[in-house]
């Protein structure tokens, strides 16, 4: 640990000790420095050049010394959000604390579900394909309708749209359908950000202007599409830029577990170079997302133990060293249709990265490692998120939950029965997770009992359906509507030429 650093310790196995983790921030800035990162803007280069680090603009290439990624690790450090745990979450000292008791967190009130997945599975018809326009209006009609979804937007990218205004296309049809959209799709090209601003103005009745952006990396470059969408929100005054590495073990990525945390950690560090050189004081996030090369099939798989040690090593770095808390990738998984090895890798994640990172959950319909989004997966995610989040409830103890009064009646009684009681019939429905889904009756013929698996598939595809063919839209304001088309019409004018 840097001296002086004081970082609250996580209730999670340690997968590193603190020797390891420095020997791994060393190996990370040993090889910046040597190999160096690209960086496809001059720019951002002539920002970094101008602070003292060494580039060339043949190449797009920057080489930071070991002390100029300090001054970048000094930012990181001084600005991320300190998280203490503590034993009662009122116990809150400033604005900067998140309080967060171990295994007392309240089960989430709705989901929010949305993201630019390109393909489609739909059980019905067993077929996979490029998601569409209309795939995107049955999606967000049904999770209108579902009291279980909070918020929703366009939950694939339409692939029988033109890229440059698909994001807001998307949207406005998004918004014609229903209210519990909030948010616009990710930025993908720097020309649509003040279209999507002027959209989330009209749809949270405040002016919104984009202060945070990150960007995936490949090969130790930051691509030019990734650079000018950083400088398009650059000129709002950037707050939070966050980057997303992808190692693969054997493939872009040494095959070992040590080898590919390198990689991903210096890979996040050599993009953190882009939104420093814009504003020292930005505050910095990462993403990693660890796959593995399957050496019989030469298949990349992202939901393996080797791919979650590799992603939940890179979590506890970037905690004990800059004492922020990283995003994870849960809902990425190797199953490509909706069953039971996707329950599989699901669960395996959340209840591992609870393990070792305590983010739980966090599954949202994706199949085929973030190439498909299924509906019927994602009535499933619904519940595996929900038994997962009822584990992280924990218990609470009390002279309610206790319960000695009807332990006492119980045991005093001849033939008590605590489902007799008026205790049981209070509590048991906040007190016992109820699955929709999962099968609980008792043995049945054996015919029965092999239909089963196939039939928690089929209540998930009728659920959605239900809701869909159930819609009904919601009393939407007519002026925001106008307003919208507006935005698109100018958008389609200006992007399409």
């Amino acid at each position: 640990m840097p001296t002086g650093t004081k970082v609250p310790a996580l209730y999670h196995w340690r997968i590193l000790t603190d020797g390891e983790i420095e020997r791994i921030r060393a190996a990370a800035l040993r090889t910046l420095e040597r190999v160096g990162f690209r960086i496809r803007s001059h720019e951002i280069l002539q920002k970094l050049e101008k602070r003292g680090l060494r580039v060339n603009y043949a190449t797009f290439t920057v080489w930071p010394t070991v002390a100029q990624m300090e001054r970048v690790e000094e930012a990181a450090r001084a600005r991320a959000v300190r998280v203490d745990r503590v034993e009662e979450a009122s116990r809150v000292q400033d604005s900067q604390v998140i309080a967060e008791p171990l295994l007392r967190r309240p089960l989430p009130a709705g989901e929010s579900v949305g993201h630019n997945y390109s393909c489609y599975y739909d059980w019905t018809e067993k077929t996979r394909r490029p998601a569409t326009l209309q795939d995107i209006r049955n999606v967000v009609k049904a999770w209108h309708m579902l009291p279980e979804i909070a918020e929703t937007g366009p939950c694939m990218t339409a692939q029988d749209v033109p890229p440059p205004i698909e994001p807001l296309v998307s949207t406005v049809e998004a918004m014609k359908l229903t209210d519990k959209i909030r948010r616009c799709p990710e930025l993908i090209l720097a020309p649509q950000l003040p279209y999507m601003e002027e959209l989330e103005t009209i749809m949270q009745d405040r002016q919104v202007r984009y202060h945070a952006n990150g960007c995936s990396l490949s090969n130790f470059t930051m691509d030019e599409r990734a650079c000018q969408c950083l400088l398009a929100v650059a000129k709002n005054g950037l707050e939070y830029w966050w980057t997303n590495s992808c190692p693969v073990m054997g493939a872009n990525a040494p095959v070992t577990l040590a080898g590919a945390v390198v990689i991903g950690v210096a890979e996040m560090m050599g993009g953190w170079l882009a939104g420093w050189a814009v504003n020292e004081d930005v505050t910095l996030g990462a993403i990693p997302l660890a796959g593995v090369m399957d050496m019989r099939t030469t298949r990349v798989l992202f939901c393996t133990p080797e791919s979650i040690l590799a992603d939940c090593a890179m979590y506890q770095y970037f905690y004990y060293m800059y004492g922020m808390r990283i995003g994870l990738c849960a809902g990425y998984t190797d199953a490509k249709i909706p069953g039971i090895q996707a329950m599989h890798d699901k669960m395996l994640k959340a209840l591992a990265y609870g393990l070792f990172t305590d983010q739980i959950g966090g599954q949202t319909g994706t199949l085929e490692a973030g190439n498909i989004y299924s509906p019927t997966q994602q009535v499933i995610d619904l519940e595996l998120n929900r038994e997962v989040a009822q584990l992280a409830r924990g218990m609470e103890v009390n002279d309610e939950t206790l319960a000695l009064a009807e332990i006492e009646q119980f045991f005093l009684q001849e033939r008590g029965s605590f489902l007799l009681m008026d205790h049981t019939l209070k509590h048991w429905r906040e007190a016992l997770w109820l699955p929709k889904l999962m099968d609980r009756t008792s043995f049945e013929a054996q015919e029965a009992e092999l239909e089963k698996d196939r039939q928690i598939v089929e209540r998930a595809e009728a659920i959605w359906r239900d809701a869909l063919q159930r819609y009904e839209p919601p009393a939407i304001d007519e002026g925001k509507l106008r307003a919208a088309e507006d935005v698109l019409a100018r958008a389609k004018r200006a992007l399409l030429g």
